[in-house]
């Protein structure tokens, strides 16, 4: 990434072949401080079920730790029960109550073009 402090992407390879990345970068929380964000943990299909994704997962977590993080947070969608169950395995706690809110690019366009006040 560059010149952007804070964003660190894992990778495993083999023989020049990506089989699988977590990206991961710094969050601040107004409640608990410093924390990180797993924005992605990606195995490519035919290398699954080998450990890899529990590797990337193990390596994010001992990266947060080491930094001092008072939490790491993700999203993981619903119907994805195998992650879901991995998480919770491992001590993660699924968050009830909480919605996930995207404001995507054509409606952020369009509330700053038609709904914000002019001026």
């Amino acid at each position: 990434f560059g010149e952007i402090k804070g964003n660190h992407c894992l990778i495993v390879s083999k023989k020049g072949e990506v089989l699988g990345m977590a990206l991961i970068y710094d969050r601040y929380s107004t409640w608990k401080g410093r924390v990180i964000h797993l924005e992605d943990l990606i195995v490519r299909e035919k290398h699954r079920n080998r450990g890899i994704g529990g590797a990337l997962y193990n390596e994010v977590m001992k990266y947060a730790h080491e930094q001092g993080v008072k939490r790491v947070c993700w999203e993981v969608l619903d119907w994805n029960k195998v992650a879901i169950d991995f998480y919770r395995s491992t001590g993660a706690r699924i968050v009830d109550g909480w919605q996930v809110v995207h404001m995507d690019q054509d409606s952020l366009n369009r509330y700053v073009n038609e709904a914000l006040p002019k001026g």
